[in-house]
């Protein structure tokens, strides 16, 4: 919006005025000129949110991340999840069980991964979130000829957005060792390690 064309002539938008005369439209339409002339777009995100530490589920069959999500702005629709590197047989599925590789935008996610397929006591893989962000942008169109009315669009752009984490699994191990009489079968006394 160009305030010093034509159709402006007679409003003075810093003093607020129309013809020389006090007006507050002039001051609401200042408002607008100046917010959009200053405005400026917001990129789209995405940010995924959670704990990195995976533990023991409680039938001992997976370990399982907590709960998983994301903070978006600007994305159109849902969000894609995959894995990299994560060990054979790992599973992401929503809050229920289901296994899915897509959300919305407030639904969260979980990563399960066998204890089988762990071979040491530590492993790392990455989560990755991606989507599809859009920006609306404006566009004023002028003709050519004074008859013609001018006229705006909005028009979508698309930009591809993502981000990552790192999760862990780490094993923690329990060991006692304790000695017995071989006479009897009972533990010596004080030749219990743990």
């Amino acid at each position: 919006i160009n305030p010093n064309d034509y159709s402006f002539q007679h409003f003075d938008l810093e003093k607020g005025t129309y013809r020389g005369k006090d007006s507050d439209i002039v001051r609401e339409m200042a408002k607008l000129v100046n917010g959009a002339n200053n405005y400026k777009q917001a990129e789209p995100t995405i940010k995924l949110n959670g704990n990195t530490n995976l533990t023991l589920s409680s039938d001992g069959k997976y370990y399982v991340s907590s709960n998983i999500g994301v903070t978006a702005s600007g994305i159109d629709g849902n969000y894609t999840v995959s894995l990299s590197n994560a060990p054979k047989g790992t599973i992401v599925t929503d809050k229920n069980g289901n296994i899915k590789g897509t959300f919305a935008a407030n639904e969260t996610f979980l990563v399960k991964v066998p204890t089988s397929s762990i071979s040491g006591l530590t492993a790392e893989f990455k989560v990755n979130v991606s989507a599809k962000g859009v920006i609306n942008k404006a566009y004023g169109y002028k003709a050519s000829h004074a008859d013609v009315q001018n006229t705006g669009a909005l028009y979508p752009e698309y930009k591809n957005v993502s981000d990552n984490t790192t999760l862990k699994v780490n094993i923690t191990t329990r060991v006692e060792i304790t000695k017995v009489d071989v006479t009897n079968g009972e533990e010596l006394e004080g030749a219990h390690l743990v």
